[in-house]
């Protein structure tokens, strides 16, 4: 399925850039890594995520201490936050 990312989706993800280029020169690109592992695995399997919510379902990346929440819709996966599992988990709504 193709992947969206919804623009405060794009936003968490600078923020996370940002904040791991701070601390070394190699964690933002292993932290997009990270996601765009997680987005093949939702792209090739959407059903893998556990749901939360309305429609929402959520999968963890595996190396960084982050969420990705997505929705389902007919044709794509709408991806619409990429959250820190620390942080307040609605903060995204």
């Amino acid at each position: 399925m193709r992947i969206k990312i919804s623009s405060s989706a794009a936003e968490d993800i600078r923020s996370a850039v940002v904040y791991y280029s701070e601390r070394s020169p190699e964690l933002p690109a292993s932290f997009i890594d990270d996601f765009d592992a997680a987005c093949s695995l939702i792209s090739d399997s959407p059903q893998i995520g556990s749901p939360i919510g309305e429609g929402n379902r959520k999968l963890v990346m595996q190396r960084f201490p982050f969420i990705v929440i997505y929705r389902i819709d007919e044709d794509q996966v709408f991806v619409l936050a990429v959250g820190h599992q620390r942080r307040h988990p609605d903060y995204w709504k």
